[in-house]
């Protein structure tokens, strides 16, 4: 008997999983990456390029648990959603004393 996708259950989501450390480094590199663009490439003075690193590192995990939860196609996640924000302000903290 075939299932319906629907009642196919999900992996449970756990706090620390191979996705979780996806979630968390990816945040550092992007807020870290675009802090140090902004400061060194375009000339924008430390804190401002922090707040672009933030900026575009928190938007993107939000933006992607949004597709996540719009599509289906992928696992919306709180906990995925947290270890972007603990991502992004690691690389705010690696950025900030690297500028």
């Amino acid at each position: 008997m075939a299932q319906h996708a629907d009642s196919i259950s999900k992996p449970p989501d756990r706090w620390f999983a191979r996705d979780k450390i996806e979630h968390y480094s990816f945040s550092v590199f992007c807020a870290a990456a675009t802090a140090k663009v902004a400061n060194r490439h375009f000339e924008i003075r430390k804190e401002r390029s922090l707040v672009y690193g933030v900026g575009v590192s928190f938007s993107l995990g939000v933006l992607k648990e949004g597709i996540d939860f719009k599509t289906g196609k992928g696992t919306s996640s709180k906990k995925d959603l947290i270890w972007d924000i603990a991502g992004t302000l690691t690389g705010a903290l690696i950025a900030g004393f690297a500028l």
